[in-house]
């Protein structure tokens, strides 16, 4: 990634991460986690999560739900929004590449702006690869379920 122009800080510590999991009531699914603690990536479209002000805070937690904010105003996806009771949290990685908070240590990373959603990568490492490696997506078809997104990426809603 650092050949590609990624900068990075120092891990987030023990206490970043618990502060960041209270304040946003989330869990890092274990690849995250284990990425976070050795380098956080920095920049523009990078998340700042160890920035607590108020503004940075507002910033992410809006960022975490924009993707359900655009599927509600999406005539095609309005149903699946109403139903979607047990839709995943998103974390934002990166622009606009989620993980979901599923039960899977290494979950998928997708993309997503309006209704046009893109897996990204089977799990971290990969999506990593295809975002800033690759200059082309590959993703396999063994992808972990993920409920509602699986569903509209396979325009099966």
């Amino acid at each position: 990634m650092k050949e590609k122009g990624v900068s990075f800080e120092n891990g987030l510590t023990e206490t970043e991460l618990e502060q960041i999991e209270k304040v946003y009531d989330i869990s890092f699914p274990a690849s995250l986690l284990r990425f976070y603690k050795e380098a956080l990536p920095v920049g523009v479209s990078f998340v700042k999560w160890n920035d607590f002000s108020e503004e940075n805070i507002a910033n992410i937690k809006e960022k975490m739900y924009l993707p359900y904010k655009w599927l509600s105003q999406d005539i095609t996806y309005c149903e699946a929004f109403r139903n979607a009771k047990n839709a995943p949290k998103l974390i934002p990685i990166y622009s606009h590449r989620y993980m979901p908070i599923i039960n899977h240590t290494d979950p998928p990373v997708f993309s997503t702006v309006g209704a046009d959603t893109i897996w990204y990568g089977k799990n971290l490492e990969d999506y990593l690869f295809n975002e800033f490696i690759r200059e082309y997506i590959i993703v396999s078809s063994d992808i972990q379920f993920v409920p509602l997104w699986s569903n509209i990426i396979n325009n099966n809603v």
